[in-house]
């Protein structure tokens, strides 16, 4: 609901984080309008400067794991577990370097 206030619709909203959920850039593909990407750069959401993803796994059911480096070369984990019955993606996104979770890429 944020991202579609910031970007001024879900429809917006949902082309960022379809690309976001298969890891990739939204401001690098075809896939998201000039006018979302350019909401984008206003909003200062540019994703590469925060993190690339370097490793990404996605399961049948849509589940996308990713293996995200940080500016500093560390690396964290994250899953985009999508429950398309509700019209939600839920994200788990590890606060630190190592996490203990143990989830496998």
């Amino acid at each position: 609901e944020d991202l579609a206030h910031v970007l001024g619709g879900r429809g917006r909203a949902a082309m960022v984080w379809d690309c976001l959920r298969v890891g990739v850039d939204p401001l690098e593909t075809d896939q998201v309008t000039d006018k979302t990407k350019g909401m984008l750069r206003l909003a200062g959401l540019d994703v590469q400067r925060l993190a690339t993803v370097s490793h990404r796994t996605v399961t049948r059911d849509g589940t996308a794991k990713l293996l995200l480096r940080l500016a500093d070369g560390l690396e964290v984990e994250a899953v985009l577990i999508p429950w398309p019955e509700r019209g939600r993606t839920t994200i788990c996104l590890s606060s630190q370097v190592g996490c203990a979770q143990a989830c496998s890429f």
